[in-house]
């Protein structure tokens, strides 16, 4: 019956839908994909391709030129916003989500608590499993660890060499 696993009838979960549709008590799952580069020069289409070939709908994926440190992002809060339940969050990595523990675990944990996945597709996490769950809080730590050692690069560049800027 279904042709596009992507796209179909009410009996198939995954069909794209919009949030007008939620206000009318019909609550379908979808997936929602999120996208971050660090700055507007660098190119998100890998990203993109990727979460399309792991059936994110084109108009689910939400690109955001930002910094991974910033807790705030204002496309990461619409995403955060329009979960669901039942709904999942897809990245690419857990980098491109948030470089700082502070933030990555309360994104992994509150989801959960309301029903809502998250696949990190890279790095095969799913936290609707417990290795999953398991190994999201691990690389959490391993991602900020990242972030801080850039920072003391940086900084270590900076008194090296004043002349280098930075961001």
């Amino acid at each position: 019956m279904i042709t596009n696993p992507q796209v179909g009838t009410v009996d198939n979960p995954r069909r794209k839908i919009n949030v007008g549709e939620r206000s009318l008590g019909w609550f379908p799952t979808i997936l929602l994909g999120y996208c971050r580069t660090s700055t507007a020069d660098q190119n998100p289409d890998h990203q993109i391709d990727v979460l399309l070939r792991n059936c994110v709908d084109r108009d689910n994926i939400h690109v955001e030129a930002a910094s991974g440190a910033k807790a705030s992002r204002p496309k990461l809060d619409l995403v955060m916003q329009l979960r669901r339940q039942g709904d999942t969050l897809k990245v690419t990595r857990l980098d491109r989500l948030s470089r700082s523990l502070l933030h990555l675990v309360p994104l992994g944990a509150e989801p959960r608590e309301r029903g809502i996945g998250l696949h990190v597709i890279e790095q095969g996490i799913d936290t609707s499993t417990m290795e999953g769950r398991a190994m999201f809080r691990m690389l959490s730590v391993l991602a900020e660890l990242a972030g801080r050692w850039s920072d003391l690069f940086l900084v270590r560049l900076k008194q090296i060499n004043p002349k280098v800027e930075t961001a």
